[in-house]
């Protein structure tokens, strides 16, 4: 029988956190979930930990995050996909979201969730409410928090390997292009840690995201780059303490 969902982790040297990551997925998924993790040459001991696990484990055949993602889909038999790197984990709230989710996906919508993201700097989680409607400024909605039904990847395509850090921005941005359509479903899916590549290498990102925003005409050149200057401004002043608590203060946290 297909499985409703599968959870496709990208992971290279994670023994740190990938153990979350596994046990997150057994205690709050449905128990026809399938985990496909695809390691990219870990060499720390992430590869006994997932040997120990009821994880798929497939070997990265091609370099590059985007290639580990899609190298995790083609193998994918989930009606739905979700993807969860090895430092992220999911939260109780994924339980009620993935069992109400419609038994037949449509292959025109795309479904999101709020997530938290967690400063192990700070031991702060933020919490981080998903809005579509602000793509064309910024990574509004966030990868461990998009349930896809994998018609849609069969409509707008699989992730560009031509995009390291925005990819996820870049597909999502093809696929309002595409026409397709984004459904908030109340609820906290996942915890993202913060200091993955995209936040380490912010600047490239950023770009990243610029190209990609104007590559798809969702939001003029002009204006990309307006919002490119304001959020490396707005993410180099958080990495100042007092500016850093100053902004969470004001977000409640």
């Amino acid at each position: 029988m297909q499985s409703l969902i599968s959870i496709i982790t990208p992971v290279l040297n994670a023994a740190d956190t990938v153990q979350q990551t596994l046990d997150s997925v057994a205690k709050y998924c449905p128990p026809d979930t399938e985990h496909i993790v695809v390691d990219g040459g870990s060499t720390d001991g992430t590869l006994q930990i997932l040997q120990q696990s009821d994880a798929i484990l497939i070997h990265q055949d091609k370099p590059g995050l985007s290639a580990a993602m899609n190298q995790g889909l083609s193998h994918a038999r989930g009606r739905y996909i979700l993807l969860l790197n090895a430092d992220d984990f999911l939260m109780p709230d994924v339980q009620g979201i993935l069992i109400n989710l419609p038994i037949r996906p449509a292959d025109n919508t795309v479904y999101y969730c709020d997530i938290l993201q967690r400063d192990e700097k700070s031991g702060l989680e933020i919490p981080c409410r998903a809005n579509i409607d602000h793509i064309n400024k910024y990574m509004s909605v966030y990868h461990p928090g998009l349930i896809v039904p994998r018609a849609v990847y069969d409509v707008v395509g699989l992730y560009s390997e031509e995009f390291e850090l925005a990819m996820d921005s870049e597909w999502v941005h093809r696929c309002l292009a595409s026409g397709i359509s984004f459904r908030y479903v109340d609820g906290v899916s996942a915890t993202m840690r913060l200091g993955g590549r995209s936040h380490v290498s912010l600047g490239a990102s950023l770009a990243e995201y610029r190209r990609s925003v104007t590559q798809h005409k969702v939001t003029p050149g002009h204006i990309a780059s307006y919002y490119f200057v304001r959020q490396l401004g707005l993410q180099t002043l958080l990495k100042f303490r007092p500016f850093r608590s100053f902004w969470l203060s004001m977000r409640g946290v």
